[in-house]
């Protein structure tokens, strides 16, 4: 019989699998566990007891689960948002944040909560669902938080445009509204316009159903927006068909006539178009830096605003030596004093005439607008006069702003889809560009939308849309209901990066530089590519699969669910570029499909596809390419048995633990220091059955420690409810004993030393008929009911205490590896074993033990008995080598269980168990 001492100096390869128990060939066998509840790794070595949970508060509806998000503005400013079913709410420093509303309603049902993508920067989260458009979170204050659509600007978009060479788009109708603001009040507040509900002919002339109209019979009025049918398709009314300006005749309340109108045949589109009384003013002149421009009132929202059309082709300064001569008539003519100055283009443009023939105004200047009816000469056109609000500096300024153009797009065979609402068109006419938005549907061939940019004019005739609005060269938006919207994001070399749609799902898209809406693929004006443009890219292999994450470092990561790849420039030296990029597959293992990598120092940790290993993705010099480790090779059997990762979170301080959350609701945490080659696995159970559905970490305002933040489900009395619980600090400091905190979903009552009988308040009301363990000034003085008042929980104390915690106690467990120390023969494995003596190296342990063979029996705490006095017994924390007498018989393994089922901190830095083998 030999006898054999050994000592397991560290716990660093954390609970290792059931495959690796054969391994005494390798170090790690000797730094691994074959059981490790509820304790964490210390990169040291050492293990400590995972400190208690605190609760925080119930989420909105337990019968729903919740995702819990990070939110770190910095340091001082971390939250966690609560993401539940159409609703997030706001939490700091372990208590709700009370903002208005309390609860902020989003657009996602909880059955899409899971696959929601966040990417952060500054005060704004955005957030991507391939089933949803993007949106953005935004913090103004600590109680001030909004969500609201993406508004992504020119693109992206999907395809080249030789794609679209068969089909040809038209775009006509093209207007610009605004709002004019006068610093006078000077528009006249009665209506200048009403919808027209229906138009009907009436032998040869339009009659239009308008309900109160206030039109009377001779009234000149300005008819726009209606629409004829014409072979198969509704179009634009002309002027002889109901369109431009129009005497009134035949009036009733509700209906009037155009006369001199012939509409004989003809086919109106119903509820469409406005009439406006051309009797009070209807255009307003403002200033754009030094030119003046001309706009058409639409309505008047007060005395100072009013919405107004943009009018674009306005007649260029003739100069101050021409002088200009109005003549009144039918129609009016205006006469320049010089030859050459107007063109048969200049029919439909409007001019600012300065003229002796127009009383001054009070300003002292004789001017006025007209818009050019049709050309004579040369020096010769006839006019219309306009009736205008004027510009008189400095009394009256007008200004105009927040411009809208709209128009409508026709194609020339079936290219849209109720779903491309929402979507943009970008438009290349000649080299010259535009994009628009898609605003309504109005038929597979013809949608109306709203421009983002100026529409190109002709060269030579501006009242003109370029090459008469016609262009074969055309792009649709990438991201639509049709075609589905981001599903990933992150940021990198200072653009935005949003990847896989539906439609495309190995493609991503790049923001302008420093620009994180622009997606301008290149300059509007020349359609010329610099480096700042957009950039979109797909990821050609020989399988199509979906990008899974990205995530940004010296180069950009992307995960698929086939492959790992890397995006850079072909110069590294360089940046990233339209014309500089290069995409390489790196590994091909394969991406969980969920928001999994995390950045750990200059390594990236993603679960592989299937959800049962992670990897490590570092960069290889020798071979130049990044390699991906498998990191969980050790413990392999967590994720098997739990049932896969579903979330991931990362902790920092007081060092790095990567906490996964797996399908079945347990809680593991990996202990990962890379530099000293610590990656150590360890299982946590919450009292009361917890079952954990989301994780997250932030930073705490006291910066000792991160928080760590859990959505856990329990059934209490009978009911299945789920709460928001925190870890506070990582570890607690045992040293003070009242400080110990070790049990789950509890609440703190501290007081002035005085008796307590009982302690009650709303904090106790979620533990409402449950049985939970009671600390009274660091001693377990038993388990307790919680009983209800009203909307209070009670619970009996009967000590002289200052501090109580009550909760939930879970129960700490390590089982040792089978010892191996050699024998005389070789080897100890597979020979009887007997350990009579185990020293345990302490530290801050509050540690009593009782003999036995069972894995609950061997060597746990027990609490004194309890006493009818109200004085608390004194609990003292150890540190040191303890020396403990196991009367165990010979077994094969030799196998030890720590077990700590009490709410008491247990640190164990090294275990040195004395072992006869029997030969």
């Amino acid at each position: 019989m030999a006898r054999v001492n050994t000592i397991q100096t560290n716990f660093t390869s954390g609970e290792v699998s059931p495959k690796l128990y054969g391994r005494v060939d390798a170090t790690k066998y000797f730094n691994g566990a074959a059981k490790l509840r509820n304790f964490i790794i210390a990169p040291q070595g050492g293990i400590y007891r995972r400190p208690g949970t605190k609760h925080v508060n119930p989420v909105v509806n337990s019968a729903h689960k919740t995702r819990l998000v990070r939110f770190q503005f910095s340091n001082q400013q971390a939250y966690v948002l609560e993401f539940g079913n159409l609703y997030f709410r706001v939490y700091k420093d372990g208590a709700l944040v009370v903002t208005s509303p309390t609860a902020i309603v989003t657009p996602y049902p909880i059955a899409d909560v899971a696959r929601l993508r966040f990417v952060q920067s500054g005060d704004v989260v955005y957030v991507t669902h391939g089933s949803y458009a993007p949106r953005i979170i935004s913090r103004t204050s600590h109680t001030a938080w909004t969500i609201a659509v993406y508004e992504n600007l020119d693109g992206p978009y999907t395809g080249d445009p030789a794609e679209f060479k068969d089909v040809n788009l038209t775009v006509s109708s093209v207007s610009t509204t605004a709002i004019a603001t006068a610093s006078l009040p000077v528009f006249n507040s009665s209506p200048v316009f009403k919808a027209v509900a229906s138009v009907a002919v009436v032998g040869v002339v339009a009659r239009i159903t308008s309900t109160a109209h206030g039109f009377t019979n001779g009234n000149i009025i300005i008819m726009e927006g209606l629409k004829v049918l014409v072979n198969g398709s509704y179009v634009l009314a002309n002027h002889t068909q109901g369109n431009g300006f129009q005497t009134i005749t035949g009036v009733t309340a509700n209906t009037f006539d155009l006369a001199d109108t012939s509409c004989a045949g003809a086919v109106f589109q119903s509820a469409t178009g406005t009439a406006q009384n051309t009797s009070a003013a209807r255009y307003v002149e403002y200033r754009d830096g030094k030119t003046w421009k001309l706009a058409r009132v639409l309505s008047v929202q007060s005395t100072t605003s009013a919405t107004v059309e943009v009018l674009p082709a306005i007649l260029e300064d003739a100069g101050p030596t021409v002088g200009f001569t109005y003549a009144t008539g039918t129609p009016a003519t205006l006469t320049a004093s010089n030859t050459g100055v107007f063109s048969q283009l200049d029919v439909g443009k409007y001019a600012k005439i300065v003229s002796t023939s127009f009383p001054p105004n009070s300003a002292g200047l004789a001017n006025a607008w007209v818009i050019i009816l049709s050309y004579a000469r040369t020096d010769l056109v006839n006019v219309r006069l306009l009736t205008c609000y004027t510009y008189v500096y400095p009394t009256t300024i007008i200004t105009v702003s927040d411009s809208t153009i709209t128009g409508t797009v026709r194609a020339s065979s079936a290219s849209f889809l109720t779903t491309d609402v929402g979507r943009h068109i970008r438009l290349n006419f000649s080299g010259q560009q535009t994009w628009c938005k898609i605003t309504s549907f109005i038929s597979t061939t013809e949608v109306f939308v709203t421009f983002k940019e100026f529409v190109p004019t002709d060269l030579y005739d501006h009242t003109k849309i370029a090459t008469d609005g016609i262009t074969y060269q055309w792009r649709l938006g990438a991201w639509s209901d049709t075609s589905g919207w981001p599903q990933a994001a992150c940021f990198h070399q200072q653009r935005l990066i949003f990847g896989r749609t539906t439609a495309e799902p190995q493609t991503f898209w790049m923001t302008e530089s420093a620009n994180y809406y622009s997606f301008a693929p290149s300059v509007l004006k020349d359609s010329a590519v610099i480096d700042s443009n957009a950039i979109t890219a797909t990821i050609y292999s020989n399988e199509v699969n979906p990008i899974c994450w990205m995530r940004s470092g010296p180069v950009l990561l992307i995960g698929t669910a086939g492959a790992e790849f890397q995006v850079r420039p072909t110069n590294l030296n360089q940046a990233l570029t339209p014309t500089n990029m290069a995409i390489t597959t790196q590994t091909t293992f394969g991406s969980e499909d969920i928001d999994s990598a995390l950045r750990v120092g200059s390594q990236t940790l993603f679960v592989q596809r299937g959800g049962r290993k992670i990897r490590e993705m570092n960069y290889d010099f020798s071979l130049d390419a990044f390699v991906s480790k498998d990191v969980s090779i050790l413990s392999e059997h967590i994720a098997r048995n739990f049932g896969g990762i579903v979330e991931t979170a990362l902790q920092f301080n007081p060092f790095n633990i990567l906490w996964l959350v797996t399908g079945d609701g347990h809680l593991v945490g990996i202990t990962y220091e890379k530099d000293q080659e610590v990656v150590g696995w360890h299982v946590h159970e919450l009292g009361g059955n917890g079952i954990v559905e989301s994780a997250v970490c932030l930073p705490s305002t006291a910066g000792n420690s991160d928080y760590l933040y859990l959505q856990v489900r329990r059934t209490i009395n009978g009911v299945s409810v789920r709460h928001i619980e925190f870890v506070e600090a990582f570890p607690t400091d045992y040293k003070v004993v009242t400080s110990h905190y070790f049990v789950d979903d509890g609440i703190t009552f501290t007081q002035a030393s005085a008796l307590l009988n009982t302690i009650s308040g709303t904090a106790l009301y979620h533990l409402v008929g449950a049985t939970v363990k009671m600390m009274v000034n660091g001693w377990c003085a038993g388990d307790r009911s919680v009983t209800a008042s009203g909307l209070n929980g009670v619970m009996s104390v009967g000590y002289v205490c200052t501090t109580v915690h009550a909760g939930f106690s879970s129960t700490a467990i390590l089982g040792t590896l089978e010892l191996e120390g050699g024998s005389q023969a070789g080897s100890s494995q597979g020979k009887k074993k007997r350990v009579f003596q185990l020293i345990a190296r302490l530290e801050d342990t509050v540690l009593q033990y009782k003999q036995g063979r069972a894995e609950t029996e061997l060597f746990q705490t027990e609490h004194p008995l309890l006493t009818t006095t109200t004085t608390v017994p004194v609990v003292t924390a150890v540190t040191g080598d303890e020396r403990f007498s196991v009367d165990d018989s010979f077994d094969d393994g030799g196998k030890l269980f720590i077990v700590q089922d009490l709410p008491y901190p247990i640190n164990i830095v090294a275990l040195m168990p004395m072992t006869n083998v029997n030969e």
